[in-house]
């Protein structure tokens, strides 16, 4: 079964108000609660390096794989969160690499193979003729069955990747989180990125590799969107963190054209443009965000509203039961195409 109880678009902040990150959380038949890691003494994830295009920058070769040395980097910023001018990392939580997998399935934690998985999506699935023909696809869930990204379930192209997080709706314990990456199919190699055909074109290296904005698939010497930059922020969701400003305002949690200038700096904020690559570090309030839920004494549980009854199974309800979040990572470029009342950016569901 796969529950997808809540879903909302985010994405990828400069100086920000302490205390301005948030937290993922989920309210189920009255009960919120906030998500973490039960044992967060390691937590063990993988990267599916199969990929069906890459830039020559990301390209692997027999020595290293750039995108896999990038999804390291991501998740290595949050496990050394660390103040400022502290010594040491305030947030205790350790996400060892445990190498590369054949599994390519997400949303597993309903009793699959258990891995928490990065993988790249090849392609769009509105572009996959079988994808169209099959139920999954007014479900927005072709994703596991034809390794394309969702964009006909509401997501839509702006989004970069997402992270789906299978928690325990009584407590908000993370039982799995995995992320898929809109990556490029590997067609299309010299048309237009103006509409992004293909997915999206991942680039990897420093800022002083980037040089120019690429034009097209598969053009080298050149940057588009930064591949750490975008796992990085995908691993502050897959620990248990929010946005801390959406498109507009959604409950407790500000419009982003409310914030201070510079806020788009931040490594949780939900929007990255082309070669940004500032996200890889952690700003002073993702650490503060990462510290507040890991700390020396344990996890910290946030649980508010009315007690569930008994109960179990896969869902939404039920004490013990389990339901899902769908953390995604959008890219808001003004030339891209909406559409329309299926797009979604970074509005809840």
């Amino acid at each position: 079964m796969r529950a997808r109880a809540l879903a909302a678009a985010l994405a990828l902040v400069v100086a920000w108000p302490a205390q301005a990150y948030e937290r993922s959380c989920a309210t189920n038949d009255g009960l919120t609660v906030c998500f973490y890691w039960p044992d967060p003494s390691a937590v063990t994830w993988k990267v599916n390096a199969v990929r069906g295009g890459s830039s020559p920058s990301c390209e692997a070769s027999s020595a290293a794989d750039p995108a896999v040395q990038a999804a390291q980097a991501a998740f290595a910023a949050w496990e050394g969160a660390t103040r400022a001018g502290g010594s040491a990392p305030c947030a205790h939580i350790a996400l060892p690499f445990g190498g590369t997998t054949r599994t390519a399935i997400a949303q597993t934690g309903l009793g699959t193979s258990g891995e928490h998985v990065v993988a790249f999506r090849k392609g769009w699935c509105s572009d996959v003729a079988a994808a169209r023909a099959d139920a999954c696809y007014s479900t927005g869930s072709c994703d596991n069955k034809y390794d394309c990204f969702d964009d006909e379930g509401g997501l839509g192209r702006s989004v970069l990747a997402i992270t789906t997080i299978i928690y325990s709706s009584s407590t908000g314990a993370i039982q799995d989180a995995d992320t898929e990456v809109a990556d490029w199919s590997g067609a299309g190699a010299g048309t237009s990125l103006g509409t992004l055909p293909d997915g999206w074109y991942f680039t990897c290296g420093s800022a002083s590799t980037l040089g120019q904005t690429c034009g097209t698939y598969g053009e080298a010497s050149c940057g588009f969107e930064d591949l750490q930059n975008t796992l990085t922020h995908e691993a502050g969701h897959f620990i248990g963190l929010a946005h801390p400003c959406e498109s507009k305002q959604v409950g407790s949690t500000p419009a982003c054209a409310d914030m201070p200038q510079g806020t788009n700096a931040v490594t949780m904020y939900p929007t990255a443009p082309p070669k940004e690559i500032q996200k890889r570090t952690l700003a002073d309030d993702d650490v503060e965000g990462a510290c507040a839920i890991y700390t020396a004494a344990g996890p910290v549980q946030e649980i508010t509203g009315k007690s569930h009854s008994s109960g179990g199974g896969c869902g939404t309800a039920g004490d013990g039961a389990l339901g899902a979040l769908l953390l995604a990572g959008a890219a808001l470029l003004p030339r891209l195409r909406r559409k329309g009342s299926r797009q979604r950016t970074t509005t809840p569901a």
